[in-house]
C-alpha cells in the first residue's frame, strides 16, 4: 500500500530511495568532469606520441632539437605530451609562431597545409586542457604588507588612539613601485631589520595598554601618572558639568529655581521638575532631590510651615546675591588697582623679535621682593607670523637657600590651577596682556585629540600649552617632549608671570623658538620686572 502524499508539509523525511535518487545525479556530474578531462589527457597524450611530436622533430627539430641554435629551447627532447603540458607558455608561443608563419622560417622546409592544422589543433586543445586542469588557479599571490600609513591607521582604528608607531619606530620609508604607488606587493620587502621594527612597534602600542576592572584601554602615554590624569580629567569634566566653579554643590541655582517655579512644581509633579530642569539648565536628579527634601507631599506639613521655609528661601538667596555683589566690587577694586600699578612698574629687562624658525636666547639679573613680578610674554609682529613658540624659563637664586624655579615644571602641573602654587612657594600665572593683564579661563585636555597636550586659553588663543608626554608630538607641527608653549592671538600677547616669594638677587635665563615655522614674520617677546608687590 503506498503512503500518501504529504502535500504542503514543509520538511516530509525523505526515503533511502528517494535520497540516492537525488544524490547519484549530483555525484555523477561532479565526477564526469575529472573523467573527461582525464580521457582528453589519453586522447592528447596518444596523438603527440604517435603523430604530434614525429612532426615537430621533422619540422622543429633542426633548430629546437639537442643543440638548439639561437636559443636553449629543445621541442625535440620534449618527447611525452606531459613535458609540454608543464610549458604553457611554449605551447602558446609555438600557436603564435605556426600562426603568423615565422616558424619554421621561411627559408626552411615547410610543412604542408594538413600538417601545419594538425599541429594548430593539437596545440589548440593542449592549450584548452591546461587552462581546464587549472582553473581557478590565480597562479603565483604575492604576499604584500600593510604600508606604514595602512599600519598606523589599523592601530588608530583598534585602539582608538592615534599612536603613529611607524613614526615613533623611526620605519624606513616605504619603497615605491615603477607605477609610482607605494603599495605593489613586489616592492614591498620584509626584511630581518623591518621584523625586529614591528616587534618594536608592538611593545610600544602595548606599553600604552590600561588594564581596567571590566577590560582595557588604551593612552597616548605610556606614563602611569598620565593615566592616571587622564582619568581624572574623565571624573573632573563629569563633575564640572553639575558643580560650581570651584567643584561645590550647585546649591544657589537649584534653590532659586524651587523659589521661581515653586507654584509649577507643587502642581506639576516629576514631569515638572524635569521640564524646569531642562528650562533653568539644571540637573533633573538634583533637582528632584533638593526639592523632596524642601516640601512634603502635599498636605504633610501646615501651610505656615510650608510659608515659613519658602521665606527661609528667599532670605538666602538674598543673601547670597549681597555676597556676590560685594566679591564684584572688591573685584572691580582689585582691578582698578592692578591697572594703576601695572604701566607704572614695568622695567623692560630684555626684549627682541625671533624670526621664523629662528630662536633667541636671554640671561639677566634682577633684584626682586616678594610679591613683585617678573613677565615672560609673546607678542604677535605686524603680519600676524605668530604661532606655536617653546618657552625655555630657569630662574635661580644667587644668594640664600640658592633656589631654582624652572618652567619646565608647570609641564606635569599645568592644569592645577591659574595661578599654581609651586613647592618653592612661587606663583605661576598664564595671562593675555594686551593693556592690562586678564587670565586664561578655559582650561582644556586633548588638543587635536592629543590628551598628552593641555592648555589655558581665552577661546581658541592667546594659549599656554604644554606637551605632557615623553615622545614629540607630531600634530599640526612637532611639539618637543616635555616641554612648555605659547601661542598669541591676533593683536593680543600671551604672558607666563613668575611671583617672587623672596627678596634677593635673581639670575633669568632662557630661549625663545619659533616651534611652527611658516613663512612669516615671526614673533617678539619681552622679559619685564613689575616692582609692584601689591601686584603679587
Amino acid at each position: 500500500m503506498k503512503r500518501p502524499v504529504q502535500r504542503g508539509a514543509s520538511h516530509a523525511p525523505f526515503s533511502l530511495q528517494s535520497l540516492l535518487l537525488r544524490i547519484i545525479p549530483v555525484m555523477l556530474a561532479c565526477a564526469s568532469v575529472p573523467a573527461a578531462a582525464a580521457e582528453n589527457d589519453v586522447q592528447l597524450s596518444k596523438s603527440y606520441a604517435g603523430q604530434i611530436h614525429p612532426l615537430l622533430v621533422k619540422t622543429c627539430g633542426k633548430c629546437h632539437g639537442k643543440t638548439p641554435k639561437d636559443n636553449d629551447l629543445d621541442l625535440a627532447g620534449l618527447s611525452t605530451a606531459e613535458s609540454l603540458f608543464a610549458k604553457p607558455a611554449v605551447l602558446a608561443d609555438v600557436a603564435g609562431r605556426l600562426l603568423d608563419g615565422d616558424m619554421p622560417p621561411r627559408k626552411a622546409t615547410q610543412p604542408t597545409q594538413a600538417e601545419r592544422e594538425q599541429l594548430l589543433n593539437w596545440v589548440q586543445s593542449a592549450l584548452d586542457f591546461t587552462a581546464s586542469a587549472k582553473a581557478g588557479d590565480p597562479g603565483p599571490v604575492t604576499l604584500r604588507r600593510l604600508t606604514n600609513n595602512q599600519y598606523d591607521n589599523a592601530i588608530r582604528d583598534l585602539t582608538g588612539v592615534d599612536m603613529r608607531p611607524t613614526l615613533a619606530g623611526a620605519f624606513p620609508p616605504d619603497s615605491v613601485g615603477g607605477e609610482g604607488f607605494a603599495n605593489v606587493g613586489e616592492a614591498m620587502p620584509m626584511n630581518p631589520g623591518l621584523v625586529e621594527r614591528y616587534h618594536d612597534a608592538a611593545r610600544y602600542v602595548a606599553a600604552r595598554a590600561v588594564l581596567l576592572p571590566t577590560g582595557l584601554r588604551f593612552s597616548p602615554s605610556p606614563e602611569r601618572p598620565d593615566w592616571t590624569a587622564e582619568a581624572e580629567e574623565a571624573l573632573r569634566g563629569f563633575h564640572s558639568r553639575h558643580a560650581g566653579a570651584k567643584g561645590e554643590p550647585p546649591l544657589e541655582k537649584h534653590l532659586a529655581a524651587t523659589l521661581k517655579h515653586r507654584e509649577r512644581l507643587l502642581r506639576g509633579g516629576p514631569a515638572e521638575i524635569a521640564a524646569v530642569a531642562a528650562e533653568e539648565r539644571l540637573n533633573t536628579t538634583y533637582l528632584a532631590t533638593l526639592w523632596t527634601g524642601l516640601s512634603a507631599p502635599l498636605g504633610a506639613l501646615p501651610a505656615a510651615e510650608i510659608e515659613a521655609l519658602t521665606k527661609e528661601w528667599q532670605q538666602k538667596t538674598a543673601q547670597a546675591e549681597g555676597e556676590k555683589q560685594r566679591k564684584q566690587a572688591v573685584i572691580q577694586s582689585a582691578r582698578r588697582n592692578i591697572d594703576s600699578h601695572w604701566t607704572s612698574s614695568k622695567r623692560l629687562l630684555a626684549q627682541s623679535k625671533v624670526v621664523e624658525g629662528g630662536s633667541v636666547p636671554f640671561e639677566q639679573k634682577v633684584t626682586v621682593q616678594p610679591g613683585e613680578l617678573l613677565l615672560l610674554s609673546v607678542l604677535p609682529n605686524e603680519s600676524y607670523g605668530a604661532d606655536s613658540t617653546l618657552l625655555e624659563w630657569s630662574i635661580r637664586e644667587t644668594g640664600g637657600e640658592q633656589r631654582k624655579w624652572n618652567i619646565s615644571d608647570l609641564v606635569p602641573n599645568l592644569l592645577k590651577g591659574n595661578p599654581w602654587l609651586d613647592m618653592h612657594e612661587a606663583r605661576w600665572s598664564f595671562l593675555e596682556t594686551t593693556s592690562t593683564p586678564t587670565f586664561l579661563t578655559d582650561r582644556r585636555v586633548g588638543i587635536s585629540g592629543r590628551p598628552e597636550l593641555k592648555s589655558w586659553s581665552l577661546g581658541s588663543e592667546p594659549s599656554v600649552f604644554v606637551n605632557s608626554a615623553s615622545e614629540d608630538a607630531r600634530v599640526w607641527t612637532k611639539l618637543r617632549a616635555r616641554s612648555v608653549f605659547v601661542h598669541p592671538g591676533p593683536k593680543r600677547p600671551v604672558s607666563i608671570a613668575w611671583t617672587s616669594p623672596i627678596a634677593g638677587e635673581l639670575v633669568l635665563t632662557g630661549l625663545v623658538a619659533d616651534a611652527h615655522p611658516g613663512g612669516g614674520d615671526g614673533v617678539s617677546f619681552e622679559l619685564t620686572h613689575l616692582a609692584a608687590p601689591e601686584l603679587g
